[in-house]
């Protein structure tokens, strides 16, 4: 089997590098640069063709039909669309309590693959450039943190309804570190939000730091992976952390939880009571809820203390 992917700029850095596939194609929507796309990926004349948009996409059904002309074709969740395909798998929303990695294994089925077979934890394909510049930065603030438990705070929302704002993370991070005398805390930024980042890192002590600048997806990931737990809205983030096992304590919009919830790791959801934000979760609920993930995990460090007994 070769493996090409086809991705927007906002996931290309992800797997532009990762060796599982033989090719990225990059689509930009500028038409000039797409017709290039298109014609080189045509000359590869793909034997299946999975569309893994959920639900009717114009794009995305052009797209499939442009790049693999005479490909057997996947889809998944379409209505209006569903005769352009060969196969058209059930849209995983439809699967109330599954998680959305769930249904989506079961378009293996079609290709001679036993779902139950398949790897659930699959972490990012990191660099080895990658890999050095996040091992640097832990060996620069190696005295602190040596041999403490890291709390990963993401202060990264992804959109507007999800921001908890800096106030919040704040007097967390104040609260838990007046209750754990142990772990470190390190603070997640994108570029948007790294002056906050920076800000709200400069108000600690020696135990809060954040990285020297902002990070690409694939070193977050990385980073990430050497936490003991992340505290992070319901973003990117937070599955990147399940996909390395590591326990978290999410923040998620109300009626967001069945389909998308921390994968294999349920514990670690605070609901909010909207929709359409996460201002309603509370300090308290978030320093419980670590006390309670830092118990049932096990991490050194966040063990039952005597302020909670």
């Amino acid at each position: 089997w070769e493996f090409y992917w086809v991705t927007s700029p906002r996931s290309y850095d992800l797997v532009i590098e990762d060796p599982r596939f033989s090719q990225v194609f990059l689509y930009t929507k500028k038409p000039v640069r797409d017709r290039k796309t298109l014609r080189r990926a045509r000359k590869i004349k793909f034997d299946i063709a999975i569309d893994l948009i959920n639900g009717d996409s114009v794009s995305a059904m052009m797209l499939t039909h442009l790049l693999a002309p005479k490909a057997f074709k996947i889809g998944m969740g379409k209505c209006d669309h569903a005769g352009f395909y060969n196969i058209n798998m059930e849209h995983p929303y439809s699967f109330s309590n599954r998680h959305i990695l769930e249904s989506t294994l079961e378009l293996v089925t079609h290709l001679g693959v036993d779902p139950s077979e398949a790897e659930r934890f699959c972490p990012p394909y990191i660099s080895e450039p990658k890999k050095k510049n996040i091992a640097e930065f832990f060996h620069s603030v190696h005295e602190s943190v040596n041999g403490c438990p890291l709390i990963g705070v993401n202060i990264c929302s992804g959109e507007t309804t999800r921001l908890w704002g800096s106030d919040n993370f704040r007097e967390m991070i104040t609260r838990l570190m007046d209750q754990y005398p142990d772990p470190r805390f390190i603070v997640i930024a994108d570029p948007g939000s790294y002056d906050a980042g920076i800000e709200l890192a400069n108000s600690f002590n020696d135990r809060v730091f954040i990285p020297p600048k902002p990070m690409d997806i694939c070193s977050v990931a990385e980073l990430i992976s050497r936490l003991s737990l992340l505290i992070t809205a319901d973003t990117s983030l937070l599955h990147f952390a399940r996909s390395y096992r590591i326990p978290i304590v999410g923040l998620y919009l109300a009626r967001k939880i069945d389909i998308w919830f921390p994968y294999a790791q349920r514990s670690g959801i605070v609901e909010s009571d909207s929709e359409n934000s996460v201002s309603s979760i509370t300090v308290d609920q978030i320093v419980d809820k670590v006390g309670a993930i830092g118990d049932e995990f096990k991490i050194p460090g966040l063990v039952t203390c005597p302020t909670r007994n």
